[in-house]
């Protein structure tokens, strides 16, 4: 299991930032993502780097109900993707490389508790290009 903690430490920090908490409203409108929503993205060259591997990354919140099941898909011809959501409130980590259809990423997710998890697209070894990302 890959873990980086640079990711979590980034992306906890991104989130704290972007959240708050008083009134449950999301201040940054960029960085969300909700339910049938779907994404088009580049990784490259002027995204957060980690320091781990020196991969680009890119970072969502998805905002979630407790319960409800969501499955995310990460999608690219120009690289291997590599999908990680971290559950903001239990601090739990999913990762997937190849879980979807040949090296795409697809990860399914129910939380327990309503609040959001980052989910962060990066790819498996360096690469770039284009992403898709969807949440079903």
């Amino acid at each position: 299991m890959r873990l980086i903690n640079v990711i979590l430490v980034s992306c906890a920090l991104v989130a704290a930032t972007r959240w708050a908490p008083a009134s449950g409203q999301i201040l940054a409108e960029e960085w969300l993502i909700g339910p049938a929503d779907s994404v088009r993205g580049t990784l490259g060259p002027g995204d957060a780097v980690l320091e781990e591997d020196e991969t680009y990354y890119d970072a969502y919140i998805l905002p979630v109900t407790a319960g409800v099941q969501y499955t995310i898909g990460l999608d690219s011809d120009d690289f291997d993707p590599y999908l990680i959501v971290q559950n903001h409130t239990t601090g739990k980590t999913s990762q997937d490389d190849d879980g979807g259809t040949g090296a795409n990423s697809l990860l399914s997710l129910t939380t327990e508790t309503d609040g959001f998890v980052v989910v962060i697209v990066n790819s498996y070894k360096e690469g770039a290009g284009d992403y898709s990302l969807t949440i079903k």
